[in-house]
């Protein structure tokens, strides 16, 4: 029978190095995380400014309920008006 202290009984089981773990790194074709970026035509990167009273502002943010204020405008201005259709130009320009 094995002494109290004896270790012989247990067995080792062989465990990555870490240069394994760095061979093994290696070798593996990196994943790419990160997605395609939109063109620059269609980033929407230019920011306006608007000013509003407190009652006017009141007023758009009870239409736009959950929606963020500048999203419910941007979808009033695209989708109620005109602003964003491509037309001839009629020479109405200020």
């Amino acid at each position: 029978m094995p002494s109290k202290n004896d270790l012989s009984a247990i067995k080792i089981q062989p465990k990555n190095t870490l240069m394994e773990v760095k061979n093994n790194l290696q070798q593996s074709t990196p994943v790419k995380a990160w997605r395609k970026p939109k063109p620059v035509a269609l980033k929407q990167s230019e920011l306006i400014g608007l000013r509003f009273t407190l009652s006017e502002l009141e007023t758009i943010k009870e239409k736009a309920w959950l929606i963020p204020v500048a999203t419910y405008l941007k979808d009033l201005l695209a989708n109620q008006t005109a602003i964003f259709c491509e037309k001839e130009d009629s020479g109405d320009h200020v």
